[in-house]
């Protein structure tokens, strides 16, 4: 759902945007179709979503970058309360910058040219047709306002979905049940919206099972029994379906041992023994001090990342209010004269 709203190949020249992030960081194993390197996908997501927030954050405070103190939404220590301050801060942030309509993800705005009737969806496309059609007209630059909303609501919207994706993978490594089941609220109408009307489906099937059509007890199972923690760690817990693909690698591995000479009961007998020789495999490393690879994606520091990405969108943002200063100044001097 976040690929189809927010990864546009269109998009390239449009700082802020998705595409714009991935190529700022030379991501370029990420392509259209994120199931084709997850690792790298999700890497780009965390990092583009690591901006929107700080972004939002510094015109949220009126901040002109991160050394500097901010000027609106100040606290002060002598005269409020830390815990009623938060909370009021944080719920305005949401309403400025998350809580928005949905639906206008789906429906880009399409910027019009005022000397023909021309139309197109990016901001260079629209000043390429300027330039080469009408170079020798008057400009009045029409599309500053629908411009700006246009790059405000897709960075609301592109927030909204990347803060559910976060919150979504942080209740899966918590194993927090109750908070997955609330966030499939909203992700069914995304996946409504999306088209992906199977998805939609098991959301809602999914809610009405653990509101309405489940006993107390079994909702209960239903909500919590859903993940498993096989090594006591906070936030290491696992989907049991994926766990269950970890014990059927054993299983593989000792199919692929009889060179294409399976038999029904050669399969039988592997698969009751599968769970026994993975134990035997743990005691003979751990005994002989042979440490076992993790098969968890490790990830470098993406600090200096996130923080170019900062500056460069940032940057942008501020020359564009330039910009549309100077051409409100010149609209007005040529009404009066």
């Amino acid at each position: 759902v976040i690929w189809k709203y927010l990864y546009s190949t269109l998009s390239s020249g449009d700082i802020g945007t998705l595409y714009s992030a991935r190529n700022f960081l030379r991501a370029y194993d990420v392509s259209k179709e994120p199931f084709k390197n997850v690792n790298a996908a999700n890497e780009l997501l965390d990092k583009y979503t690591d901006m929107l927030i700080v972004t939002a954050a510094l015109e949220f405070f009126g901040m002109e970058n991160l050394e500097c103190e901010p000027v609106k939404h100040k606290f002060y220590f002598l005269k409020m309360d830390p815990k009623s301050f938060i909370t009021e801060t944080i719920d305005e942030f949401l309403d400025m910058f998350v809580i928005h309509n949905g639906p206008e993800l789906a429906n880009p705005v399409m910027l019009s040219c005022h000397h023909c009737s021309r139309s197109y969806k990016t901001t260079q496309g629209l000043k390429n047709h300027i330039r080469s059609k009408h170079s020798d007209q008057q400009t009045e630059t029409p599309t500053t306002t629908q411009d700006q909303d246009a790059v405000f609501n897709y960075s609301c919207g592109a927030l909204s979905l990347c803060l559910i994706a976060r919150d979504f993978s942080d209740a899966r490594k918590h194993g927090d049940g109750e908070r997955i089941i609330r966030l499939y609220k909203f992700l069914m109408l995304y996946f409504k919206l999306a088209g992906k009307t199977k998805y939609a489906y098991y959301s809602l099937h999914l809610l009405a099972q653990t509101h309405c059509l489940l006993s107390p007890r079994l909702s209960h199972q239903l909500i919590w029994n859903r993940f498993v923690n096989i090594s006591g760690a906070v936030n290491s817990n696992i989907e049991m379906d994926r766990e269950m693909e970890f014990h059927n690698r054993v299983f593989k591995d000792e199919c692929r041992g009889f060179r294409g000479k399976v038999t029904v009961s050669s399969v039988h007998r592997v698969g009751r023994a599968a769970q026994s020789i993975e134990e035997i495999w743990k005691i003979t490393d751990k005994e002989g001090g042979v440490k076992s690879t993790s098969g968890k994606h490790t990830r470098k520091d993406t600090k200096n990342d996130v923080l170019a990405l900062i500056e460069h969108v940032h940057r942008e943002k501020n020359s564009r209010s330039s910009r549309n200063e100077l051409i409100l100044l010149t609209l007005i001097s040529q009404r009066i004269h």
